[in-house]
């Protein structure tokens, strides 16, 4: 995998299991979340202090290049929009996208029906021992345990 952080890693996993849950949930009126309400939500699950909203890019960044390219997924990334412009941030799309209607892939991603792809990935990111376990077999790396330095927990 890229040259990620294993921080932004973690923070990615609160980020992915906040976002399934709420694409998948047929009782959630909107799919769409902004970075500040995103952000609150990572900061009731951390232990950590606060989270920036502007630093969610790049956890959002590892689901859209490490996770849903790979596996096809629709850019989940993308349900994540400024308040102000109700548009996903200009870092969500790589930049092969950057000619395509950002409307339309995140139309695409409101419409998926994946929900075995979702199922797994939300399995993935129930447990810390899960998720590193996820991350290392995508990698082509045989499972271990939590790195040493891992510093955020699942609260719920």
């Amino acid at each position: 995998m890229s040259g990620y952080s294993d921080r932004t890693k973690e923070v990615a996993r609160y980020l992915l299991r906040i976002l399934i849950q709420r694409l998948t949930n047929p009782q959630e009126e909107t799919k769409i979340i902004t970075y500040g309400e995103l952000s609150r939500a990572i900061n009731e699950v951390l232990e950590t202090g606060s989270t920036c909203p502007l630093s969610l890019r790049y956890s959002l960044g590892f689901i859209r290049d490490e996770i849903c390219r790979p596996d096809e997924l629709p850019l989940i990334n993308l349900l994540v929009v400024n308040k102000q412009t109700g548009l996903p941030g200009v870092s969500a799309l790589p930049d092969d996208y950057s000619n395509r209607n950002i409307l339309s892939l995140t139309n695409e991603v409101l419409a998926a029906t994946r929900p075995e792809a979702w199922a797994r990935l939300l399995q993935a990111t129930q447990t810390e021992e899960a998720w590193w376990t996820f991350i290392r077999e995508r990698r082509g790396r045989p499972s271990g345990s939590v790195p040493k330095d891992s510093i955020l927990r699942l609260s719920r």
